[in-house]
């Protein structure tokens, strides 16, 4: 038994880090996560009243409302938490492929989700006092907190468990 469960971890860890850090270094090949997550922050901000343009500055996108300036680099961009949980979603190898893709799927959903929510709280919070817990303390918790819960329900209680939610097309 103590074996078999030895089997399955090392199974695990190497198939996620085959797969997380190869499917990292592709995304960082272009620049579109970066535009991506410029281009919904722009929109959330400017939904909320607050209008920022986007534009090219050093290499990457950013926002400015005249006032403040912020660039979206590459950790702010999602792809680093979009590499973890797609690895450890397809490093399940007990759940059907099919599924596997499926959870990738609403899984970026839910990681642009949460990362244009935490850049547009801390362009929100830019020149208080909360501007470091939003734009550090906040990227830690998101991509901690975010991806185990979103394990956690796709596996555990989805695919497991059997509770499935499913859309309707």
């Amino acid at each position: 038994m103590k074996n078999r469960f030895f089997e399955l971890a090392v199974s695990f860890t190497f198939g996620f880090l085959f797969i997380s850090i190869p499917l990292y270094l592709f995304l960082n090949l272009t620049i579109l996560p970066e535009w991506l997550a410029a281009f919904l922050s722009q929109a959330v901000l400017g939904f909320l009243g607050n209008g920022f343009i986007l534009f090219w500055s050093g290499g990457f996108p950013a926002l400015t409302n005249g006032l403040y300036s912020v660039q979206i680099v590459s950790l702010c961009s999602g792809v680093l938490e979009i590499s973890v949980l797609a690895g450890i979603i397809l490093a399940s190898m007990d759940v059907s492929f099919r599924k596997r893709l499926e959870g990738i799927a609403f899984g970026v959903v839910f990681i642009e989700f949460i990362n244009v929510s935490r850049i547009v709280l801390s362009v929100l919070a830019l020149g208080s006092g909360s501007f470091v817990f939003f734009h550090d303390f906040l990227f830690r918790l998101t991509l901690i907190i975010g991806i185990v819960m979103f394990y956690f329900f796709w596996y555990v209680l989805v695919e497991k468990q059997g509770f499935g939610v499913r859309a309707k097309f």
